[in-house]
């Protein structure tokens, strides 16, 4: 057990203690913030290694009294008394079990709306990603580590991240979708001009993607579950996009803008002795001239502008529509 300090600073909450064993060989470590909390489990180390007491998946003792089903030996012993020790790794939970009996359970109720969704979709196609490539050197007869296979927590490391945010870029759900609705039309109808779309991924998609994955890891390392930091320089391969410089945008003048209104506003079939395009001529005037976002023009409400000298107009909500069918949701999403 030792002493570990964190910065510069010398204050009690910036100490932490780390308590450091083996399982068959397997080095293991954990942190506490309190010294009296870590010499507990350093004790309880100590009573396990003498009664020889197994672990569970975490390297954690099992007391016989409790235990289930047979573990592995906790021991004190160092590696060198173990020649296999290196491909001795823990065969725990794999990512997508994690996923989907753990972490999505555990979170579901947290997320609300997009995010709900957003982070749904993400996971899964992490899901997806994070898998054994061919001819990896952790595939060396395990089970659950085929090529093709759930990454194991045990085996995770920052390459497998940097893999994935690389792969992801070559995802596009929506691209796919309506490629493959060309090629069905094609075959059906034997065409030959076709033209199918790049199936990549935006910058921004590809840090969403990241957040949600970064998420997973977090909690993962927390319950123990990793050996390591897979996030370790991760970051650089999924960077926040940039926004767009005002020079490069198409900005009407304020003649076009009412010229645009006045031509909507003569669209449409006759409603009420007046063209059916009238009621969005107010609307184009308000997101010409004030620039708000398109989710908050969808939210106004006529009594937020105040008519007077000058007149006002109030925007403090954005709204977006909201659908799943997976789960039932529909409507709007005001925020």
């Amino acid at each position: 057990m030792g002493k570990r300090q964190a910065g510069d600073s010398a204050s009690r909450d910036e100490v932490k203690w780390q308590v450091r064993w083996r399982v068959e060989g397997v080095a293991r470590k954990r942190t506490f913030a309190r010294k009296g909390h870590a010499k507990d489990f350093h004790d309880r180390l100590t009573v396990a290694s003498v009664n020889g007491w197994h672990a569970d998946l975490r390297g954690y003792p099992v007391d016989p009294a409790g235990q289930t089903s047979p573990g592995r030996t906790l021991t004190t012993q160092p590696a060198e008394a173990h020649p296999d020790a290196e491909t001795q790794l823990r065969a725990g939970l794999s990512f997508a079990d994690y996923c989907t009996t753990t972490w999505w359970p555990i979170n579901e109720t947290r997320f609300k709306g997009k995010n709900l969704l957003g982070h749904r979709r993400n996971m899964r196609v992490a899901i997806d990603l994070m898998t054994y490539p061919l001819a990896d050197p952790r595939c060396d007869g395990r089970p659950g580590t085929g090529a093709g296979e759930s990454i194991l927590l045990g085996d995770l490391v920052a390459d497998d991240v940097r893999r994935a945010l690389v792969r992801r870029r070559s995802v596009n759900g929506r691209t796919a979708a309506v490629n493959q609705r060309t090629m069905t039309k094609a075959l059906t109808q034997n065409l030959t001009d076709i033209s199918i779309a790049p199936e990549t991924a935006s910058d921004a998609t590809v840090r969403a993607f990241y957040i949600t994955l970064s998420l997973i890891l977090r909690d993962a390392a927390s319950s123990q579950h990793l050996s390591g930091d897979p996030l370790n320089g991760t970051a650089v391969f999924a960077r926040a996009p940039k926004p767009g410089r005002v020079t490069d945008r198409l900005v009407p003048s304020l003649a076009e803008i009412f010229d645009l209104a006045d031509a909507i506003a003569e669209l449409g079939p006759i409603i009420g002795g007046r063209p059916a395009g009238e009621r969005y001529r107010s609307l184009i005037l308000t997101a010409g001239t004030i620039g708000a976002r398109p989710g908050e023009l969808t939210a106004h409400r006529p009594e937020w502008i105040l008519f007077g000298d000058p007149t006002r107009v109030r925007l403090h909500r954005s709204e977006t529509p909201l659908y799943d069918t997976e789960t039932g949701l529909r409507g709007r999403n005001e925020s």
